[in-house]
């Protein structure tokens, strides 16, 4: 009895298939068909790929690891404050954009990946020249960023120490009843920390390096447009099948509701 409703529903379902095969293969050739034509006539997408090497010696005296500065939110705010990349976003996405909407974009744009001191910033839209602005928008940033840490760093050493050298020569004139000291010993570790601190803000030297930048233009492939199609194909192939049954459910349901009313 079992078997027997099992067969009675696949004829059931073969014969439905069958007997709206036409609007099947229509349907079916119909969404394969939409997947490509979208897919052909999507522009195609410009990558610009910088790898930039960073002083992992420099960002240790920040007391700093590149993980920690690379993806700061200090950095898309000054991107998104670059006259640069701004006349560049607003002439190509949205003439009203604020900084707000920019540095969103940024975020949502950029992939930034790292390698120990390496970094690789991937930036990739529908056109070259905002690609290639973003991309340096972030070297800029980024170097802008460690140069403020550099120098608020640099700026608390040199504090710390001109107090630490303060308090050790007050003590001095204390214990030895108001005299100066001639012996500069007690300053010398101080001194040369407040030395070093004065020095390297005075010259600060940027721990960025760019060493290649690639540009390329990235299309769906023959293969890729392929798979796509054949998973549109698919994907409308089951819906028809299941608007096919809810059709011929819902004609059915009609036809016994007519054929009571005559009863």
């Amino acid at each position: 009895m079992e078997n027997t409703n099992k067969q009675d529903n696949f004829h059931v379902f073969f014969n439905t298939i069958k007997r709206y095969i036409i609007l099947l293969v229509i349907v079916t050739v119909a969404g394969a068909g939409a997947v490509g034509v979208y897919l052909k006539a999507k522009p195609p997408m410009y990558l610009v790929e910088r790898q930039l090497k960073i002083n992992t010696s420099t960002l240790e005296t920040l007391d700093r690891q590149p993980g920690e500065v690379i993806y700061l939110d200090k950095i898309y705010e000054n991107i998104s404050q670059q006259e640069d990349l701004q006349q560049v976003y607003k002439s190509k996405v949205d003439a009203n954009a604020g900084a707000e909407g920019i540095e969103a974009w940024a975020k949502d744009t950029l992939e930034i990946t790292q390698n120990q001191s390496i970094i690789a910033v991937k930036s990739s839209t529908n056109d070259k020249e905002l690609s290639e602005a973003l991309s340096v928008a972030y070297y800029n940033a980024l170097d802008s960023v460690v140069k403020d840490i550099a120098t608020e760093v640099y700026n608390e050493k040199i504090d710390y120490n001109q107090r630490k050298i303060g308090l050790i020569n007050q003590k001095i004139q204390e214990i030895s009843g108001g005299s100066a000291a001639n012996d500069f010993d007690p300053y010398t570790e101080s001194l040369n920390i407040l030395a070093e601190a004065q020095i390297m803000q005075e010259n600060y030297i940027s721990p960025l390096e760019l060493i290649q930048t690639q540009e390329s233009t990235v299309t769906t492939s023959k293969k890729a447009l392929l798979s796509y199609m054949i998973m549109g194909a698919a994907t409308a192939f089951m819906a028809g099948i299941f608007f096919i049954f809810l059709f011929d459910y819902a004609k059915g349901l009609k036809k016994n509701a007519r054929k009571k009313a005559i009863k």
